[in-house]
């Protein structure tokens, strides 16, 4: 490969050193491709890959490491995969990618490039990747759920949504459902009345361990009642919501404060593989004419990749 094909300006992009145990800490949370076959097992199906596409000689490749290592260390999850390739040792990887250039960051969604970056541009490369991480890490880009369900395994499943199939009925058409989704800060409203009826397919089997809701500025706008169905079909009518038996039902949310996340823990063993989702929501805190949820994150694993995740009894 000519080493000349890239003459990026880079000494702009120097930042201040990482200390030791920072440095270390990055390299972990970023996957050094070893072969052909390695690059083929970490592209995840269902999830977001970013990958730094560097040579040993190429200054602005060095420069800008530490930045990507960096972006690694804060976004890295289950969900968000970082690597790196070394285009001289993985000759064949790199071929397959019609890498021609140092460095080339690519950007992957559901085993497809949706992006790319040529050269060592460390806002634009920032960009890029926080965009990822919005997708990846929540439906308006939130990724804090609590530190406890991280360390048994689980993640947000944003990633795992079939968002082309996302129904809703009774949404406001200024307020939709995809409003979650689009990382804008949107919040989803309902219409007519206060329900909502919310139908949510996974790309595969997922297990769900609990539901976190945001609400908006005004908690009396925010979901009080719902009915969870899974494996359905298709979204239900509410005239069939109020007749079947839901998988569980919840009818009194509480909220401790506005704009933040309220967990609500499901029936774990009810939700073991969940190919589909139903949620119903009949009613909101303070019986006002619509419902408002600012974010409505689903926490678990999938089915495939399940491993720390226990059965446990959860009280309603």
């Amino acid at each position: 490969m000519d080493r000349n094909l890239e003459k990026a300006t880079w000494y702009h992009y120097l930042i201040p050193s990482l200390s030791e145990k920072a440095v270390n800490y990055c390299e972990m949370s970023v996957v050094e491709v070893s072969s052909y076959q390695h690059w083929t097992s970490i592209m995840p199906k269902n999830g977001f890959l970013a990958v730094d596409c560097y040579a040993d000689w190429c200054q602005p490749c060095r420069a800008i490491s530490p930045v990507f290592e960096q972006l690694a260390k804060r976004y890295a999850s289950k969900s968000f995969v970082f690597a790196k390739i070394n285009v001289d040792n993985q000759q064949q990887v790199a071929s397959s990618l019609n890498v021609r250039s140092m460095p080339t960051f690519l950007f992957f969604e559901n085993g497809r490039q949706v992006d790319m970056l040529v050269g060592a541009n460390r806002d634009a490369l920032m960009k890029k990747v926080e965009a990822l991480a919005k997708r990846s890490n929540g439906l308006t880009g939130d990724s804090s759920i609590p530190a406890a369900l991280v360390a048994r395994g689980f993640t947000n499943l944003a990633s795992m949504i079939e968002k082309r199939q996302l129904e809703c009925l009774n949404q406001d058409d200024d307020h939709p459902l995809i409003g979650l989704f689009n990382g804008k800060g949107n919040y989803l409203e309902s219409d007519v009345d206060e329900q909502l009826m919310i139908y949510i397919p996974f790309l595969e089997a997922v297990k769900i361990h609990s539901i976190a809701i945001t609400p908006t500025e005004d908690i009396s706008y925010a979901p009080a009642a719902m009915k969870l169905f899974i494996n359905l079909p298709n979204v239900l009518s509410f005239e069939d919501a109020d007749s079947l038996e839901a998988t569980q039902e919840f009818t009194e949310i509480k909220y401790d404060k506005a704009n933040e996340p309220v967990v609500v823990p499901l029936r774990f063993v009810k939700f073991q593989r969940v190919n589909s989702l139903v949620i119903f929501i009949s009613k909101n805190v303070g019986d006002e004419d619509t419902t408002r949820l600012a974010n409505l994150q689903l926490i678990g694993e999938p089915v495939g990749g399940s491993s720390n995740g226990k059965l446990t009894k959860i009280d309603d």
